[in-house]
């Protein structure tokens, strides 16, 4: 199962009015390579960040819906905040 933790949607908050971020970012905020690319990869299946090339990473409209949604909501600790049977349901009532 895919889901994004509230660590990611923290990154992702950092970095979403600079937009633009290094893998190497991602390798200092999860504590490793294996913990950063698995976290680079989760997101990128949830499609809310995009690979740019040379290792740098942008964030996608649907990222910055997410993270102002967790704003919103006061910036809930729950783990997970979304997981892909979520995202499934909701993309499926959108798109019905």
């Amino acid at each position: 199962m895919v889901y994004v933790s509230i660590a990611m949607v923290r990154v992702l908050d950092e970095k979403l009015d600079e937009g633009i971020f290094s893998f190497r970012e991602f390798v200092e905020k999860f504590g490793g390579e294996e913990q950063a690319l698995q976290a680079l990869m989760d997101l990128y299946s949830q499609g809310l960040l995009d690979h740019r090339g040379n290792g740098e990473f942008v964030v996608t409209d649907a990222g910055r819906r997410l993270v102002e949604a967790w704003r919103t909501s006061g910036r809930p600790e729950a783990e997970p905040l979304l997981d892909s049977r979520i995202y499934t349901m909701l993309y499926a009532s959108v798109h019905a």
